[in-house]
């Protein structure tokens, strides 16, 4: 009997994750850092309150300060009070995080080639629909 399709996608991110973290390692680094990394690094002014980190990583308000902390420990990201209102706090990424998610950004495109390799590229787009659609419907 094969796998349900929800037990398939989690062994595909525990593998991805596994890997990812392996990978990582070197960099003292793990997949849920980089991801942090990432995300600031595409936002204006590389920064972002930990409020809109906990939205966009998907965890809770002390997952993101456990990340942020050992980020702001290894010199990745700074943190401040808001101008506006003290009791908002922003993460900024340094110097040595833009370089460490520019890593993280280079390891995830070498992810996704491994990973669909064996997919035709006409049938990429159309997983990547039917994916988004999954995500968005366990959303709501």
């Amino acid at each position: 009997m094969p796998n349900s399709l929800g037990l398939l996608i989690k062994q595909i991110n525990e593998s991805l994750q596994k890997d990812a973290n392996k990978r990582l390692a070197k960099q003292n680094l793990t997949l849920t850092q980089v991801g942090l990394l990432t995300e600031l690094g595409q936002k204006e002014n590389a920064s972002a309150t930990m409020k809109e980190l906990e939205a966009l990583l998907s965890v809770s308000q002390p997952t993101v300060v456990g990340i942020v902390k050992r980020l702001e420990q290894k010199g990745f990201v700074e943190c401040f009070e808001s101008p506006e209102d003290r009791r908002v706090k922003i993460v900024r990424l340094t110097k040595a995080g833009e370089a460490q998610g520019h890593i993280g950004l280079q390891y995830t495109r070498e992810c996704d080639d491994r990973m669909f390799a064996a997919i035709p590229p006409d049938q990429r787009d159309e997983l990547r629909d039917m994916l988004e659609k999954i995500h968005i419907a366990l959303k709501e």
